[in-house]
């Protein structure tokens, strides 16, 4: 299997199989085209890291390429990063500590949409949802804001 990275003026072919993982840019870039029609704009690689704070910034500002699945009303813009699961198993990836009510999904890498969505977990405006990559999968996460919203957040990545 292969995979076609756009990286500012220069595409890589990326060739997958048992001999490894790939890598990506760590600027934005193009992915390749999934089920939006489009191809979708990665705005960092995130790498193998898990812990608190993988991530954060804002999503003021950002385009607006997806609408999540379980918030089908939200026109806000998002963040989209590429993510590499270290190893198999289940992940926890939130939002926790963001300061507005943020929406997760999660697109396979070539921008399928995937089983993980989620606005408003466990009673907060925050987001939480439970993926089970294989070891160097690599997935899309999408840090979106429910209807309009967009502000400072946080991604959180855990092994469960």
């Amino acid at each position: 299997m292969r995979s076609f990275i756009k990286v500012g003026m220069v595409t890589a072919l990326l060739g997958l199989g048992a001999c490894g993982g790939e890598s990506l840019e760590t600027e934005p870039g193009q992915d390749t085209p999934g089920s939006t029609g489009s191809p979708l704009t990665v705005y960092q690689d995130l790498g193998q890291r898990t812990g608190y704070r993988v991530m954060n910034t804002i999503t003021c500002g950002a385009p607006n390429q997806v609408t999540p699945w379980c918030s089908s009303s939200s026109t806000a813009s998002e963040r989209l990063y590429s993510w590499t699961a270290p190893t198999g198993g289940t992940y926890r990836i939130n939002t926790t500590g963001s300061g507005f009510n943020t929406v997760l999904a999660i697109y396979d890498q070539w921008g399928n949409p995937l089983s993980a969505c989620n606005d408003d977990a466990n009673g907060t405006l925050q987001s939480e949802v439970l993926v089970t990559p294989g070891y160097m999968q690599k997935i899309i996460i999408s840090v979106d804001g429910n209807g309009s919203s967009c502000g400072y957040f946080e991604i959180n990545i855990h092994p469960v």
